[in-house]
């Protein structure tokens, strides 16, 4: 796609990732693939179904290799996690996490860097929408 105002060009992926450890690494090859084969900056967003720390789940405590596995993505793909004004976009009964979100290019920040990202508020789903 296009940014329309600047007519700078990048790829729009949205996410909706696999719920087992595993099938997650899986989509992380595969997304370090799409992004090798694409010259334009990449922007990522959607259902991560992964957090990057403890802090991003309610009542978690310790980093589990998939959140390592999730740090090592972004930061290979030198990715920003933006901010979306929210700690949680997942909320179900006492339970919350932050698996939704957008990652955009490096280039794509330093080239725009007064982006927002804003979350709206949950209506028919347990998921906050980007």
């Amino acid at each position: 796609g296009d940014l329309l105002e600047s007519q700078t060009q990048c790829a729009i992926c949205l996410i909706y990732a696999p719920s087992d450890h595993q099938g997650r690494k899986h989509l992380w090859d595969q997304l370090r693939s799409v992004k090798s084969s694409i010259e334009a900056p990449c922007i990522f967003m959607g259902d991560f179904n992964e957090v990057l720390n403890p802090a991003e789940r309610r009542g978690s405590l310790n980093t589990s290799q998939g959140m390592r596995d999730f740090q090592d993505f972004i930061m290979d793909l030198q990715l920003v996690d933006m901010d979306i004004g929210q700690s949680f976009t997942w909320l179900r009964k006492n339970a919350a996490s932050r698996i939704d979100r957008i990652l955009i290019d490096k280039e794509l920040l330093l080239k725009f860097p007064n982006n927002k990202a804003y979350c709206k508020e949950r209506v028919f789903s347990d998921h906050f929408l980007l």
